[in-house]
């Protein structure tokens, strides 16, 4: 399966002559905006609903729930089937909120001073923060991302995992990768201007 690139270019450099910080929104695709939108819709319906029929204390006219082939239809059983059914769905239901927290709001942003390259992934209300030594950083590269298509929800959650990324590097004995998603302009882009910043990382 090939790898789905974006591309347009979104990376946003500033170079205040102390440290480089480069900003690079989420890429977003039509058919990751359809499938999530529709899935957060789906959930709530399911959560909503899923209180209503606790709240009656019976499932709806023509609905059968049961356990081990026992129906249960009301009564202590059914309320902790209920309540199991609902903990589930909440699960899946903070899983993808942080998945569409980071496709609609999320920013990976890339730090680099004389000492310290920092990888900050950010969504409202909360980061995951990753920092490199200078000096140990060396062989700077483009690379690839994953070998799943961006659009897929295993690829976007790699925001938690810090594993993805287009530019590639060298820090001790382990490869870390940044730019999640570039477009190939992008890539070139932000290497050249991290190798003029910081010429030892291209060694």
């Amino acid at each position: 399966m090939a790898v789905i690139y974006p591309s347009y270019d979104r990376a946003i450099l500033e170079n205040d002559g102390d440290k480089l910080r480069i900003t690079i929104p989420v890429a977003r695709m039509a058919f990751a905006t359809i499938f999530l939108s529709i899935f957060l819709i789906l959930i709530a319906y399911s959560e909503i609903h899923g209180f209503i029929v606790l709240w009656n204390g019976s499932p709806p006219d023509g609905v059968r729930m049961s356990v081990e082939g026992e129906v249960i239809s009301k009564g202590p059983d059914f309320t902790r089937l209920m309540i199991r059914w609902l903990a589930g769905w909440t699960i899946v239901s903070v899983l993808f909120a942080g998945l569409s927290l980071w496709y609609f709001f999320g920013r990976e942003i890339i730090e680099l001073d004389a000492t310290t390259l920092r990888r900050i992934r950010k969504i409202p209300l909360l980061h995951f923060t990753k920092k490199y030594p200078v000096a140990n950083i060396s062989n700077l590269r483009q690379g690839s991302d994953f070998w799943l298509p961006s659009w897929l929800p295993a690829q976007r959650v790699s925001f938690m995992t810090f594993r993805g990324g287009r530019i590639a590097f060298d820090c001790g004995r382990h490869t870390r990768r940044l730019g999640l998603e570039l477009s190939d302009n992008d890539t070139r882009r932000i290497m050249e201007e991290m190798c003029k910043k910081v010429p030892s990382l291209c060694r």
